[in-house]
């Protein structure tokens, strides 16, 4: 899906509040941007009005070269700021949702109301509450 004005907008406001002020730079492609000396992977996802809760991300080479990923759910209030190392234990767990269309990729579900994913068979989850609004 491309990048939309809003999109980008909301980023950039949750990537300067993370980095407590400092204006974020963006680097390679459109979800790709530096705080500081920091490289972080954003991605945005709009709230389903069916299930306002769950929000759907997904882990793809392009996050596993930053040092963190920022899952960005539904307005600048929510968000999750995660270490790559997370990621990477998640997208090298055998169990790990793959896509159907792009095996290099895996899918999550964030539910908000208990700050878990579930991201593997079995209805796998993680608790990421530790995450949650975090900053840099």
């Amino acid at each position: 899906m491309p990048e939309t004005a809003e999109s980008e907008q909301l980023k950039l406001s949750v990537l300067k509040r993370i980095g407590s002020g400092i204006n974020p730079n963006r680097t390679m492609g459109p979800s790709n941007y530096c705080v500081g000396d920091t490289k972080i992977h954003a991605r945005f996802c709009r709230t389903n009005n069916r299930s306002p809760h769950l929000f759907k991300f997904n882990i793809n080479p392009n996050t596993l070269v930053s040092n963190h990923e920022l899952w960005i759910c539904g307005h600048v209030e929510l968000y999750y700021l995660i270490p790559t190392s997370l990621m990477q234990r998640i997208y090298d767990d055998p169990d790990a949702y793959p896509d159907n269309r792009h095996p290099e990729i895996r899918v999550v579900s964030v539910d908000v109301s208990t700050n878990k994913i579930t991201y593997k068979a079995g209805g796998g989850k993680l608790d990421i509450a530790e995450y949650r609004n975090k900053r840099l």
